[in-house]
């Protein structure tokens, strides 16, 4: 029988308290087990209740909270009023039984609709039905010289010859100056606020961003790191070096055998080991879905040997004392 809770009547083998799996930290185990599994009792780090846990579905990623962090993601969304989506303007949210959310919308055009949040952060959903209507995204008589597309200024309308194949081979596009000085052509239907591919530039608003989101201004910028440690996130020779010792010492993935994609793992971290940067008996390689699969279920800060032991199933020792090569 399916879903059975029963005492549990053999030994514990292996203890797992102590170990994080997502956000639920293994407080102790406890004398009942479902379909032959030992329940465990947790901690949620989420929002700080206990829960028991059956140790299969730890074990398989199945359960990484108390199951708040699925009733947030369900009923807290994401805050998109007064935000623009194409020709759509988000005033406020709409209620309704669903468990995705909806929002009152307004369209440039003055009618008034309700519109999915998914749809509207994937660009799916830009105008209220106008737009097609109107023909903007066919026709090329409402742009007219001196109108802008992000940093583009139109200039007049050309043939150019066609990619696809058309009556007279060629096709109409529009002459455009950037602000940085150089000339581009871009078919009208990239230059509508509606058409979520919008050209912007020639190409030179990239670099621009590029530019914009370093250092400091990076969204991944950490500030409790050193200039040492970010030296080491980059390009390191020394850590190519050993990714290809244990790449070339193991051959193939550890977990499930098999040879494409492999990736170097380090059994303890390398952001909190520094002495064991370098030390070969502290990576193993693995496929790059059992790299993904691993962190899933043991998280990146306190990975340890036994975890990736018990992960491909065979015992794993790191020599800790070893010096290091400089």
């Amino acid at each position: 029988m399916c879903n059975v809770i029963t005492k549990r009547t053999r030994a514990l083998f292996n203890d797992k308290s102590g170990q994080w799996y997502g956000k639920l930290e293994v407080l102790y185990p406890t004398d009942k087990c479902k379909n032959g599994s030992t329940i465990y009792v947790c901690l949620c780090h989420v929002c700080g209740d206990q829960c028991e846990v059956p140790g299969k579905r730890l074990f398989v990623g199945g359960n990484t909270s108390c199951g708040c962090n699925r009733w947030n993601r369900q009923h807290i969304g994401k805050d998109m009023v007064g935000k623009r989506y194409g020709m759509l303007l988000v005033e406020s949210r709409a209620p309704n039984d669903k468990a995705t959310w909806h929002w009152n919308c307004v369209c440039d055009c003055g009618k008034r609709i309700v519109a999915c949040g998914a749809e509207l952060r994937n660009g799916s959903k830009t105008h209220c039905g106008c737009s097609s209507k109107r023909g903007i995204r066919h026709s090329s008589e409402q742009l007219k010289p001196g109108d802008r597309s992000g940093m583009l200024t139109l200039v007049k309308q050309v043939r150019v010859t066609a990619k696809t194949k058309t009556k007279d081979g060629t096709q109409p596009v529009w002459l455009c100056v950037c602000d940085c000085g150089e000339t581009t052509t871009v078919r009208s239907n990239y230059l509508r606020e509606s058409n979520r591919h919008q050209r912007k530039s020639c190409g030179c608003l990239v670099d621009i961003r590029r530019a914009e989101r370093k250092g400091v201004n990076h969204p991944s910028y950490n500030p409790d790191l050193t200039n040492e440690q970010r030296k080491h996130r980059a390009f390191d020779r020394d850590n190519y070096k050993w990714t290809q010792a244990v790449l070339k010492r193991d051959e193939c993935c550890q977990r499930c055998g098999t040879t494409d994609r492999l990736e170097a793992h380090h059994i303890y971290p390398y952001a909190w080991h520094p002495n064991l940067r370098k030390e070969p008996t502290n990576g193993i390689a693995l496929c790059n879905d059992c790299h993904r699969a691993y962190h899933h279920q043991h998280g990146r800060t306190k990975c340890n040997a036994n975890q990736i032991s018990n992960f491909i199933g065979r015992r794993i020792r790191v020599k800790k004392d070893t010096k290091c090569n400089s």
